[in-house]
């Protein structure tokens, strides 16, 4: 199982750039809604919509996002963004903040979904070539039309549609700056949380 650490090492390569699409894509979705005299207010799934898929677009043109071969479309349905990389597949999904005094996000539940299930099990769900990945959940959030500069990595590990039954390996930031540091640093770092066993509300 991967930990937290060796997972920043091997992003770092692309930490930037991640940050770079959605803060890029924040402000484009901000000036669409001031051209057409919209208010995010009143579709608040619109305005994030507009963000995923502006970060689609720019991942895509690094080379850092999947599509279907045949068709060019979206892997999974919507605006979902799921990027292989280095042997990750890391599934981005937008999230609450558990509070304004801790900057971790409030891990997703998988829900109903069996696609979702079989990822927070660590079931393979994208064809690699056969080569074994690990199955990382990337959380972002913004505010008022700006990224916060933390986002969340966690490595799950099962789950259902109850908190009780949400089960992770490890929990740790995703911040900016880590881009700049020391691959041997960054495979040193501790995650947040590291709770192979238990899940719920005390791991977001």
């Amino acid at each position: 199982m991967i930990s937290y650490g060796a997972t920043l090492a091997k992003m770092q390569p692309v930490i930037e750039r991640l940050f770079d699409a959605f803060d890029e894509a924040a402000v484009e979705a901000a000036a669409h809604h001031a051209d057409l005299g919209l208010s995010r207010r009143d579709d608040q799934h619109y305005y994030t919509g507009i963000i995923r898929r502006l970060v689609m677009r720019d991942l895509k043109a690094e080379g850092l996002y999947l599509s279907r071969e045949e068709d060019d479309r979206p892997i999974n349905p919507m605006s979902s963004i799921q990027i292989p990389y280095e042997g990750l597949v890391i599934w981005v999904f937008k999230a609450a903040k558990i509070s304004d005094a801790d900057p971790r996000h409030r891990v997703p539940l998988p829900e109903h979904s069996a696609r979702k299930k079989a990822f927070w099990r660590q079931e393979p769900v994208l064809e690699l070539g056969g080569m074994p990945a690990d199955n990382i959940l990337l959380l972002w959030s913004e505010e008022q039309g700006v990224i916060h500069p933390t986002m969340t990595l966690v490595r799950p590990l099962g789950g259902d549609h109850r908190r009780d039954n949400l089960r992770t390996h490890w929990i740790g930031p995703l911040r900016r700056e880590m881009a700049t540091l020391a691959v041997d640093d960054l495979n040193e770092m501790q995650a947040s949380v590291e709770n192979p066993m238990l899940g719920g509300e005390d791991v977001g």
